[in-house]
């Protein structure tokens, strides 16, 4: 979006690490978008009571003598990665760990409750093709981008050479007027034995295609599986598993 671009842009140049491309963090802006303060990667309380109350500072200097006041807008759609396209299906990608036995929130005092949040794009048009066509190329790019631990943190998509099988069938449900529904039944194995990386997993998905306006109504997908092993920032040196891991898919309207 417009206003975090604006942000990055106002920031101070050395804000963000040069090796990293993530500007996670927690910032303080104008409603402009221009940069006021705020830290990288910067999770603790102290931190943001800190981060908080410098942002308010140097939002009071600048408003001194100004006149500022608040001017109304319409809502802004939250989303991350590219703007929403009228080509392209945008997804909510949800990664969180399953209930372990009598764990039903398994963390640890720096992750009390792990989960993450992601964005995935796709033109409509390859989206159809996977399903009217049963195009498993599609899909298995997909899984390779998507079906990976970032539960507590960054995780890189696996590649070509990490998928150790699987499969993928669709199978349509029927109709309901112009409404055609389809589901999705898939399985994936993914493995990087040099990192000792793997994920293994049963995927299920919800599909509704609007067949008069060609476009799609709705698309869930749910992938829940075993988990093993650590990237090198995704949080997981101290849990290496193999435990239980969801990850879902949903297409944000």
């Amino acid at each position: 979006m417009d206003i975090f671009q604006r942000f990055i842009r106002t920031a101070p140049p050395d804000l963000w690490p040069s090796a990293t491309g993530s500007h996670q963090g927690l910032y303080v802006m104008t409603p402009d978008g221009d940069y006021l303060y705020g830290k990288f990667a910067s999770p603790t309380n102290e931190n943001a009571r800190d981060i908080i109350i410098q942002g308010w500072n140097a939002w009071q200097e600048r408003a001194v003598g100004s006149q500022s006041k608040p001017v109304p807008t319409a809502r802004i759609p939250i989303v991350g990665g590219m703007p929403l396209r009228p080509d392209y299906l945008k997804l909510r990608v949800s990664y969180r760990d399953l209930p372990r036995g009598n764990v039903e929130r398994p963390g640890d005092a720096q992750f009390p409750n792990p989960y993450n949040l992601g964005w995935f794009d796709i033109r409509k048009d390859e989206a159809y093709r996977m399903i009217y066509h049963k195009d498993a190329s599609v899909w298995r790019r997909i899984i390779l981008k998507c079906m990976k631990d970032a539960v507590r943190g960054q995780m890189t998509s696996w590649r070509a050479e990490h998928w150790r099988g699987g499969q993928f069938d669709v199978e349509f449900k029927g109709a309901n007027g112009p409404y055609a529904i389809y589901r999705i039944h898939s399985t994936a194995e993914l493995g990087d034995p040099e990192k000792g990386t793997f994920y293994s997993a049963t995927i299920f998905g919800h599909v509704v295609y609007h067949t008069t306006l060609k476009d799609f109504a709705d698309f869930q997908v749910l992938a829940v599986g075993q988990r093993q092993g650590a990237g090198a920032s995704n949080g997981r040196a101290s849990d290496l598993g193999p435990a239980p891991m969801a990850v879902a898919l949903r297409m944000f309207r």
